[in-house]
């Protein structure tokens, strides 16, 4: 299933509270229960309306209006990707942020100059207002994030790429190719 120790160890505790309650009386009590109370509510009006393959929500008159409101963004987007894609080649615009972003390392550049250009700015503008000291102190830690990016811009893939919190998180939604 996965290399993930985390993940096979919370599969193997999940499958053995399944087999635990398999076999409990809490079980056969809810069961008999729940039968009971289908036996009951066999028939009534009220319980199919909760219980109907739509919900509530889905056929409420707000749900219709706000399915055709979307599909009418969706259209409109549509309508104007296909205009953006047509006159893309000679947009200025488009191609200034193409070459921002035209690989990993420019990319990473680019947002850490927004972070610090975004950073001081703020600062100097709450420092002019007279802002708040705590907003200050949480600008200037991600004025250090993007100077610390800006610096380690060439070496940022050495450095995902053997961090270990990183990997951490990639076992743990890496599919293991082979069987059990």
């Amino acid at each position: 299933m996965s290399n993930s120790f985390v993940l096979n160890m919370l599969n193997r505790i999940w499958d053995n509270i399944c087999i635990f309650y398999d076999n409990s009386c809490l079980k056969a009590i809810n069961h008999r229960i729940g039968n009971y109370f289908k036996f009951l509510s066999n028939g009534s009006v009220v319980i199919h309306f909760f219980t109907n393959e739509k919900s509530l929500f889905q056929s409420s008159l707000f749900y219709k209006v706000y399915i055709y409101l979307i599909d009418k963004l969706m259209c409109i987007f549509y309508c104007s990707r296909k205009v953006v894609k047509k006159y893309k080649d000679n947009s200025f615009l488009y191609k200034a942020v193409s070459s921002l972003f035209q690989n990993e390392q420019e990319g990473f550049y680019s947002v850490s100059i927004f972070i610090i250009t975004f950073s001081l700015v703020t600062i100097t503008i709450n420092i002019i207002r007279g802002g708040v000291i705590i907003s200050n102190l949480l600008l200037l830690i991600l004025l250090i994030i993007g100077i610390f990016m800006f610096k380690t811009r060439k070496y940022f893939a050495n450095i995902i790429r053997n961090s270990f919190f990183v990997n951490i998180i990639r076992n743990l939604f890496m599919i293991d190719d082979g069987g059990e």
